[in-house]
């Protein structure tokens, strides 16, 4: 242990090795080290083979030159796992070489994929069950309580059916059950850390995904077999699942709807015969459900 740096720092170095699998980039030698393969380390020297290639600059060469001139780049330094040659660090320094530095573009993107290994971008969900039957004509709400990063806000979508919904990109989102119709129905959430501190996510941790079976069983009413009566009235029948009671509305232009007659309780089949509003040879009806 370096008696010459605070125990934070290196704590935190250590947590590069035993939380993100980062590895010494030291080269002095430790007799009996067996180097391997690691997110910041490696042997390999060409391009398109390179662990962390798509941090390296095309104009960047290959190894890198090792002095301070290339401190900015992200490259291919020689010197690592206490080996002075063979293998290769990212970046001329770093906090898994020297204490006292921050972790470089390529350690870094691996502590955060290393985060997201274990945890979701949400600390809930609602509904909390993954089936929800639904019976009632009040929208359907989803939410979800996002663990917001500092350095850039997550990017949400909401799908129903496996179609986009659009204009939902946040954590909540609120459906028409009518507009969904009645059957079983698929609602999933994707949510991605769009971060520009991770270019490589080959195992998808930095994308998430929750999903709910909808059953909607909703009222359905109709109205069916009008009859015109000598004088002058309508009758006609109300047939549907609606359950507790229907209120009765008759409107003459479609915006202004008045009250009639509630049945309750509903039985499935409700026979009506109406009185013609004065002075109007022209109505409009509906059922509409009570709670």
């Amino acid at each position: 242990m370096n008696p010459y740096w605070p125990y934070s720092d290196i704590v935190v170095h250590e947590s590069g090795h035993f939380f993100a699998g980062l590895v010494d980039e030291y080269s002095n030698p430790y007799p009996g080290y067996t180097p391997v393969e690691a997110p910041n380390a490696t042997q390999r020297t060409n391009r398109n083979e390179i662990p962390w290639r798509a941090w390296i600059e095309p104009s960047t060469p290959l190894p890198t030159p090792n002095d301070g001139s290339w401190a900015d780049v992200v490259g291919l330094f020689e010197g690592a796992q206490y080996q002075a040659t063979g293998w290769y660090r990212p970046k001329f320094d770093c906090k898994m070489r020297t204490l006292g530095m921050p972790f470089c573009e390529v350690c870094r993107e691996q502590i955060i994929r290393a985060i997201y290994a274990r945890v979701r971008p949400w600390d809930g969900v609602e509904p909390a069950s993954s089936v929800i039957s639904w019976t009632s004509a009040a929208p359907v709400r989803f939410r979800l309580d996002l663990v917001q990063p500092r350095q850039s806000p997550l990017a949400v979508e909401w799908k129903t059916n496996g179609v986009g919904v659009p204009g939902a990109a946040g954590p909540e989102l609120e459906l028409s059950p009518e507009a969904l119709g009645n059957g079983t129905h698929t609602v999933e959430v994707w949510v991605r850390d769009p971060t520009p501190w991770v270019r490589t996510d080959p195992e998808g941790r930095l994308r998430a995904t929750r999903s709910w079976q909808v059953q909607i069983s909703i009222p359905e009413l109709r109205l069916v077999d009008p009859e015109f009566l000598p004088d002058g009235r309508w009758r006609f029948t109300v047939l549907g699942t609606a359950g507790g009671s229907l209120v009765l509305e008759m409107s003459t232009d479609l915006r202004t709807w008045q009250s009639l007659a509630t049945n309750a309780p509903w039985s499935g089949r409700w026979d009506y015969t109406n009185t013609p509003p004065p002075g109007s040879s022209r109505a409009f009806y509906r059922a509409v459900r009570q709670p």
